[in-house]
């Protein structure tokens, strides 16, 4: 995919305000923004509105915008706070269909290895990051190996037990259900369900 670089655009308060209640139907006051980024308190506030059943396709694709921010500034990108997320990431999440179009893995593992480089200074008290992709565990290692020597239905449960109930669990066993439904995939493709 294309490569994911976020241009630090000099916008001024009045153009960010603009920009955020053009992409995401919300106008936001000067102290919703720290240094040029927004508050991800301000979107969760925004997001705790429940979306309605019959909501037009502009105002779906507005919570979509704020969940992907949240995603972005929170978790992927995340600064030594990880409460703010830059409005940089506007620009991207304008064209929800051209997402798709980038190599955010590549952007999100470049992030990792920059933020381990700081990291490993001295002088660093904290840094920012996806460091969630480092929490491996011995749980993790070990489901890992039993899930190449059993079934389908069994690796389901070896992942729902091996995992803890936080956020990063979530995320593991949605990777590991989805690679295996394209393992699964892959070997009635070719003519060889051996699961």
């Amino acid at each position: 995919g294309f490569p994911v670089t976020l241009n630090h655009i000099r916008r001024s308060p009045l153009q960010r305000q603009q920009m955020v209640s053009d992409l995401l139907g919300i106008w936001p006051e000067n102290r919703h923004f720290r240094d040029g980024r927004l508050k991800m308190s301000f979107i969760k506030a925004r997001l705790r509105v429940a979306l309605e059943p019959d909501a037009s396709e502009e105002i779906v694709r507005q919570y979509a915008r704020m969940y992907i921010l949240i995603l972005l500034g929170g978790l992927l990108f995340a600064d030594t706070t990880g409460n703010v997320v830059s409005t940089n990431w506007l620009d991207y999440v304008q064209d929800l269909e051209a997402m798709g179009e980038y190599s955010w893995g590549s952007a999100v593992l470049a992030c990792l290895y920059s933020q381990m480089c700081i990291a490993s200074r001295a002088e660093t008290k904290s840094t920012g990051g996806p460091y969630l992709l480092l929490q491996v565990n011995k749980n993790i290692l070990h489901t890992l190996f039993l899930l190449k020597h059993t079934s389908y239905s069994l690796k389901i449960t070896l992942i729902l037990s091996s995992f803890g109930r936080g956020s990063e669990s979530h995320l593991f066993v949605l990777i590991y259900i989805l690679d295996m439904r394209l393992e699964i995939t892959q070997e009635v493709g070719d003519g060889q369900m051996i699961v």
